[in-house]
């Protein structure tokens, strides 16, 4: 494990959290994402326990580019108005420290530490760019309204292997990580034909292990997509890039009923205790790429 990893786990384990137990709150209640990875470099997340409190939002050197939440726990209403970000979900500074940069077919990873639940699908969103001030260049993501922002789906996995739901192993199982020496890394792919711009990344994670009391667990991040010379096979697109019609976009909330029988769901029913197949709940992803056998695409359902 590198000293990296090392220390910022440390951190993790050191810092003063919530739980009244000996671990630390990721343990004892529930989970959040802890910071950003491209390639080697680390960007930090916004911990809600730390000392620093919102001063975070305000650090400059190194900039989070994580938007705020003031815990752990979980959204529980799909028609929840913090559905899109967490709560309060607000947004560090617009400045260039607290954007994450990276190109069109590059990987992204959401690290998170002592994920507890095993069951539920995950997915990963994009907004629409976000708008370019007067006078400016650049997209400005701390000025829009979560409620109002569009998304696309670029990322989702939910069931891999049976005999059930509540039996199978769910990416959510696999993704977990307690042998005490790693991290749950969450690698995504971002669409190697996207346009350039700013942008919001929503994770989301919906666990199931409750019947019928869906948990939602998001988090935001600020990106800033350029577009440029591409590894071979990594699929960048010609020109300026594109942006998924209009069958791709959701509103959070809005993009979930309260009456999907998939997402208010008992997996441990006599009704769901021979089924093995699970839709992922939201829309389609947009497959806005060009090369589509990469390995890493293997598990990625297409629309």
């Amino acid at each position: 494990m590198s000293g990296r990893i090392q220390s910022f786990l440390a951190v993790i384990l050191a810092s003063p959290f919530s739980g009244s137990g000996s671990g630390p709150a990721f343990a004892s209640a529930h989970g959040g994402l802890a910071n950003y990875t491209v390639g080697d470099v680390w960007y930090p997340g916004y911990d809600p326990n730390s000392p620093l409190g919102p001063l975070q939002l305000t650090q400059q050197q190194p900039g989070i580019p994580q938007r705020s939440y003031s815990s752990i726990d979980p959204i529980f209403s799909p028609t929840s108005p913090y559905l899109a970000c967490n709560s309060p979900a607000l947004s560090p500074p617009n400045t260039p420290q607290h954007y994450i940069p990276l190109t069109p077919g590059q990987n992204l990873s959401a690290i998170y530490y002592f994920w507890l639940h095993p069951v539920g699908p995950m997915s990963v969103y994009l907004s629409e760019p976000c708008p370019i001030p007067p006078n400016s260049t650049l997209g400005d993501c701390s000025s829009v309204n979560l409620e109002e922002v569009k998304w696309f789906k670029i990322w989702e996995s939910g069931l891999l292997t049976g005999p059930n739901l509540a039996e199978g192993t769910w990416y959510q199982k696999s993704f977990q990580n307690w042998v005490g020496d790693g991290e749950n890394r969450w690698t995504v792919r971002i669409p190697g034909r996207v346009r350039e711009g700013r942008y919001l990344v929503r994770h989301e994670i919906l666990s199931l292990h409750v019947a019928g009391g869906p948990q939602w667990y998001v988090g935001c991040g600020h990106l800033d997509v350029r577009r440029g010379t591409i590894r071979e096979g990594e699929g960048e697109g010609e020109g300026e890039g594109e942006l998924p019609p209009g069958e791709y976009w959701v509103k959070f909330p809005g993009a979930y009923r309260e009456d999907d029988p998939d997402i208010f769901i008992d997996i441990y029913s006599e009704e769901n205790a021979n089924r093995t197949e699970y839709v992922v709940p939201g829309p389609r992803i947009w497959p806005g790429y060009v090369f589509l056998s990469n390995f890493s695409y293997s598990f990625l359902p297409l629309p």
